[in-house]
C-alpha cells in the first residue's frame, strides 16, 4: 500500500507540475505522436535504511526535509528567481569518499553556511569545509547509515549596481580547481567549450598546475562583476557546470582581483 501511495502522488506531482524540471523533446524523440521511450527527468530518489524510521527522522530533524507519513517528500522543481537543472552522472565514485555507497545526492540549499554550522552544533557527521567557486557553495556530512550528502547553495547573482555610482571597475579572478585523478584534461575541455561566447569577459585562461597533475588554474578577466554573474546563467555555461561537476575533486584557493592593464591598453 505504502508503494502505491509513493507512485501515486509522483504521478499527481508530475501532472501538476510538469513545468521546469521537464527537458524539453529531442529531434527524433517523438514520431507522429508516439513516444520513442526515453528518460525525460528524476522522478524519484529511493533510498534503503537498515532503520527507516530513525533515517526519516534524521533527514526531517538536521536537514529540514518535510518527511509525510508515507515515509518521504515531493519537491516541487521551481524556483521563483531562476529555472533550474537536475543533473544525472555515472563515474568513478572517488568524490563519495569516505562513504562506501554507490551513490551520492545532491540537495539545494538556501544558506549552506547556517546550515552547516547548525549540523555541527548538533552533532551531525560534517566532512571537510564549505568550498567556495563560481559554480556556487559546497558542504557534506554524513547521515547515520553513512551515505554521503552534498549540499549546495547555487552562486547568487551580484545585485546590480545603483544608477547613481560610478562605473564599476573591471573585475578578475584567479582560482585553483582540482579534477578527480586522471581527468584534468578531459574537465579542462569541458570548460573551454562551454565558456567560448560570454559576453562581457575579456579574458579566461585555463592553465595546468605543474606541480600537481589534477590542479588547474583559472584565470579570468571582466569588464564588470554583473556580467561575470550574468554568465553562470548561460546555457553553454551551465551545460558545463552539469557536464563537469562529477569530474571536480575540490577547489583551492580563490582571489579576487581588479585588472589594472595589459598590454597594448
Amino acid at each position: 500500500m505504502r508503494r502505491l501511495a509513493i507512485l501515486m502522488l509522483w504521478a499527481t506531482v508530475a501532472l501538476l507540475n510538469p513545468g521546469p524540471g521537464t527537458t524539453a523533446p529531442q529531434d527524433g524523440a517523438h514520431d507522429g505522436g508516439t513516444s520513442m521511450g526515453r528518460v525525460t527527468g528524476v522522478g524519484g530518489v529511493f533510498l534503503k535504511a537498515a532503520d527507516p524510521v530513525a533515517l526519516r527522522a534524521w533527514y526531517q530533524e538536521h536537514l529540514g526535509i518535510d518527511v509525510q507519513d508515507w515515509g518521504g517528500t515531493a519537491f516541487l522543481w521551481a524556483d521563483d528567481a531562476a529555472d533550474g537543472m537536475t543533473v544525472w552522472s555515472v563515474g568513478d565514485g572517488a568524490n563519495f569518499a569516505p562513504s562506501d555507497a554507490p551513490f551520492m545526492i545532491n540537495y539545494r540549499v538556501d544558506d549552506l553556511r547556517a546550515m552547516m554550522q547548525r549540523l555541527r552544533d548538533e552533532g551531525c557527521q560534517v566532512v571537510d569545509d564549505v568550498q567556495e567557486s563560481e559554480f556556487g557553495a559546497f558542504g557534506w556530512v554524513l547521515d547515520p547509515e553513512g551515505n554521503k550528502i552534498e549540499l549546495w547553495q547555487a552562486p547568487v547573482d551580484a545585485a546590480p549596481a545603483a544608477a547613481s555610482a560610478a562605473p564599476a571597475a573591471t573585475y578578475g579572478l584567479i582560482g585553483q580547481m582540482t579534477a578527480t585523478p586522471g581527468h584534468r584534461d578531459e574537465l579542462i575541455a569541458i570548460l573551454l567549450e562551454g565558456t567560448t561566447a560570454m559576453p562581457g569577459c575579456l579574458s579566461y585562461v585555463i592553465a595546468k598546475d605543474p606541480e600537481n597533475a589534477d590542479a588547474l588554474w583559472i584565470t579570468e578577466v571582466w569588464v564588470d562583476r554583473e556580467h561575470h554573474a550574468a554568465s553562470l546563467q548561460l546555457p553553454s555555461v551551465q551545460a558545463a557546470i552539469a557536464r563537469g561537476k562529477p569530474l571536480i575533486a575540490g577547489f583551492g584557493v580563490r582571489y579576487e582581483t581588479e585588472p589594472v592593464g595589459r598590454p597594448g591598453r
